[in-house]
């Protein structure tokens, strides 16, 4: 209640506080703010530098998959989802499509058919192999190259 004994006291208590400037600050006040945004451009910033070391590595990893990291990027992504949906799909068909999709090539020996499907199977997992490390890439280059 206004006017009473513990009211005045507790104004007493604050005026003096607020003289002596110990107050204590509220959470929302801009100096945290400040350092919050400091620390997140400090993170950013180190962020960016681990992912410039790690670029290097990733670009060497993708093009000893074969990988051309000159062009554009997106376009070799949409190639690689391409070919690897094509292989799917190839590889998912039964024996007699794999026979007749090889004869019509002139290939009629069982051995070499055989041979070439597994050649088929290890084609789709370095386009597999091609497509992270393509990824990987990408990010990191994002990352790297960000204004921090």
């Amino acid at each position: 209640m206004p006017g009473s004994p513990g009211s005045e006291t507790i104004r007493k208590d604050f005026r003096k506080l607020e003289k002596d400037e110990k107050l204590p600050e509220v959470s929302g006040h801009i100096s945290h703010k400040q350092e919050a945004a400091r620390d997140l451009v400090r993170r950013q910033r180190a962020a960016a530098e681990e992912a410039r070391k790690a670029l290097a590595d990733a670009e060497e990893e993708a093009r000893n998959l074969g990988l051309d990291l000159d062009g554009d990027l997106d376009v070799l992504a949409i190639s690689l989802r391409f070919q690897d949906r094509d292989l799917e799909d190839f590889l998912n068909d039964d024996a007699s499509m794999h026979v007749y999709h090889f004869r019509r090539q002139g290939i009629k020996d069982e051995n070499e058919i055989a041979r070439l499907l597994g050649e088929k199977h290890k084609e789709r997992e370095l386009i597999g192999r091609q497509a992270r490390a393509l990824s990987k890439v990408r990010s990191l280059r994002n990352a790297a190259l960000s204004d921090f």
